[in-house]
């Protein structure tokens, strides 16, 4: 018989509420909308790191170097917080890093500034493109947004991270479809090629390094 509390919670609660959805779901979920940030956004980060290599060259930097280098990094990060039991993320860089946390929080904070600056002004630049309005309202709004996910807390943080991902899953989708349906036989002819050039497999892990730092 059905717990009434669950079925009060319905199919979204219970999802979240999920330990397999929280081990094997959420926390790829919320990496993923972390990394893809300003540089991602606007492309910039796919030519410097993939792109420039050639078309299958660029495909080989990911598959194959970037995705391997997250995949360890994260094993190897969720083995040492079960391993020394430090799951909140001050304890888990005093364990790590020993009295060099400090130094590394300044770094972070630094780098925090400078992300929240490039995605700030890249939103300013979708807005003022897309509705016309001022680049500030734009960055005024995902500040906004920023503020508001910050003050709820990190269960709100984490809905609201889990979900944009299936909603940014779904736009690449829409996107993929209508680039196949418009440009699809430059796209195979593209791929056909197989062109590789030097440099692909520095590219992937550059782009690998340069994320694992968020």
């Amino acid at each position: 018989m059905s717990n009434p509390k669950e079925m009060k919670q319905g199919f979204f609660g219970r999802m979240m509420a999920s330990s397999s959805y929280k081990k094997y779901i959420l926390p790829g979920l919320i990496s993923q909308s972390v990394i893809i940030a300003g540089g991602y956004g606007t492309g910039r980060e796919l030519v410097e790191y993939f792109v420039n290599f050639g078309s299958l060259g660029g495909i080989l930097g990911m598959a194959l170097v970037t995705t391997t280098l997250w995949a360890l990094v994260f094993a190897a990060s969720y083995e040492f917080a079960r391993t020394f039991k430090v799951y909140d993320y001050r304890g888990f860089f005093k364990e790590l890093l020993g009295p060099g946390w400090v130094l590394y929080e300044v770094c972070y904070i630094v780098l925090l500034l400078i992300v929240l600056g490039v995605v700030g002004a890249t939103s300013g630049s979708i807005f003022m493109q897309s509705f016309g309005l001022p680049p500030l309202v734009g960055a005024a709004l995902f500040l906004a947004g920023v503020a508001t996910l910050t003050f709820f807390g990190s269960y709100v943080i984490e809905i609201a991270m889990s979900w944009w991902s299936y909603l940014l899953y779904a736009v690449f989708l829409v996107f993929l479809l209508v680039g196949i349906s418009q440009v699809g036989g430059q796209i195979g002819a593209s791929l056909a090629a197989g062109e590789i050039k030097e440099g692909w497999a520095l590219g992937g892990f550059k782009y690998a390094f340069y994320n694992l730092g968020t």
